[in-house]
């Protein structure tokens, strides 16, 4: 997953989104067509069980990353390093540095959002199996609702870092206001749709006559508006750490006149 994730936001600082999208579709449609197949077992394939899904998962990653790799390179593309260019592969501890103090706080963002997630689930599990089942609902849901503020804060941080690169600071400004628009217009149509048919979205997870799904939009109903929000926060986030981050670590500011 790291050397993925990798490859891929090297190819989207690139400006090239459309090839990490395609393999990762692959590497979905792998994983999703490997589940059952591992999980019940198949012809020679024996039954694993949940133990399948694991490996259904880490077959459709490694599968995936070994082709675009190999797509990369067939392709000829730039970032690919040739054999006369391996010394490009030496530590520079400048470059070391910079990614250790941008990358720890970033870490730590995640290692906070993530513990707060396990205390949250912790807490539901005191009121019983249907809010546990209805919080598991909307946690799915929210995890689509959460997917353009995601998209978009990506394509701020490359765009703006890019431009950044290119010493085109007029642009930053223009990019990062885009994008808190889209943002707002993308989320808020997604929370629209969700609220409107939420007895049919929720029974695909919790089937249409459960019990748990009149707490699920009650829960929905109250957290989902904060997304638009989240989407606002992430987008501008993305963009300052894109782009201030290196100014900062290097004692540089931005140019004259620039707000």
């Amino acid at each position: 997953m790291f050397l993925s994730t990798f490859v891929t936001m090297v190819l989207r600082g690139a400006g090239d989104s459309r090839t990490p999208f395609y393999f990762m579709l692959i590497s979905a449609c792998l994983d999703v067509g490997l589940n059952p197949l591992l999980i019940r077992g198949a012809g020679l394939l024996p039954g694993m069980g949940i133990a399948g899904s694991a490996l259904a998962t880490s077959i459709s990653q490694w599968l995936t990353l070994i082709a675009l790799v190999l797509w990369l390179y067939w392709r000829l593309n730039i970032l690919c390093i040739k054999r006369g260019e391996l010394g490009y592969l030496r530590i520079d501890r400048s470059v070391l540095w910079t990614l250790l103090v941008k990358g720890v706080p970033m870490g730590l963002q995640v290692i906070v959002r993530s513990s707060s997630m396990i205390m949250l689930i912790r807490l539901m599990n005191h009121y019983g199996s249907r809010v546990v089942a209805a919080y598991g609902a909307c946690l799915q849901l929210w995890n689509y609702i959460a997917m353009p503020a995601l998209a978009v804060g990506t394509a701020v941080s490359s765009m703006a870092a890019q431009n950044m690169g290119a010493g085109r600071w007029d642009r930053v400004r223009g990019i990062t206001i885009a994008g808190v628009g889209y943002n707002i217009l993308l989320t808020s149509a997604l929370v629209i749709a969700v609220t409107l048919s939420d007895n049919l979205a929720f029974g695909l997870f919790l089937g249409y006559h459960s019990g748990s799904i009149e707490i699920a939009k009650h829960m929905q109903l109250i957290v989902s508006w904060s997304f638009v929000l989240f989407g606002v926060s992430f987008v501008l986030s993305m963009a300052v750490t894109s782009n201030f981050g290196p100014l900062v670590l290097t004692n540089f500011g931005p140019p004259p006149g620039f707000e």
